[in-house]
């Protein structure tokens, strides 16, 4: 069955968080954030995605599965390192950028930014719910094969490389 946006897109996908950062960017614009902290917010919505560049470090060196075959442009073979992404590591990001700059609108926008590449990740990719926290990820040594629960959205599947 063709879902709403067709074949998968890098382009596609990175506009989505792109336009999903944007009211949250603009509130944050509102609510007096300097130049650099909306800056800042809106490099996180793709800074967030550099951590897939460390996945095949993870699987083969951290969690040693020596067979790992992911690539960036491949897919991660059902892993799921992504070191920056979870709901938790949002928290984790704003908790620390409210105890260094003590700016709550900066807190807000940051985590939100981060919270809805989340969860836009969360809806394309088919997905279980514990993975949308880095700590229950890990605890599962990011192995594949929990994807059960709800098929991704949004995208053909057979189009996806997760």
């Amino acid at each position: 069955m063709r879902k709403i946006l067709g074949k998968y897109s890098l382009i596609k996908d990175e506009s989505i968080h792109v336009l999903l950062s944007l009211p949250v960017i603009a509130w944050g614009y509102l609510m007096n954030l300097n130049t650099a902290q909306v800056v800042a917010c809106f490099l996180a919505g793709f800074i967030v995605d550099a951590d897939h560049f460390f996945n095949n470090l993870i699987v083969k060196k951290v969690v040693k599965v020596k067979e790992y075959k992911g690539t960036i442009s491949r897919g991660a073979d059902g892993y799921t390192p992504k070191i920056f992404h979870g709901i938790d590591t949002a928290a984790a990001a704003g908790f620390y950028v409210q105890y260094s700059a003590e700016n709550w609108v900066f807190t807000t926008c940051l985590f939100l930014v981060l919270v809805l590449h989340e969860i836009w990740d969360f809806l394309v990719y088919p997905h279980h719910y514990s993975e949308l926290f880095l700590v229950s990820r890990a605890a599962k040594k990011f192995k594949p094969g929990i994807r059960n629960k709800l098929v991704g959205m949004f995208f053909d599947n057979d189009t996806l490389k997760y």
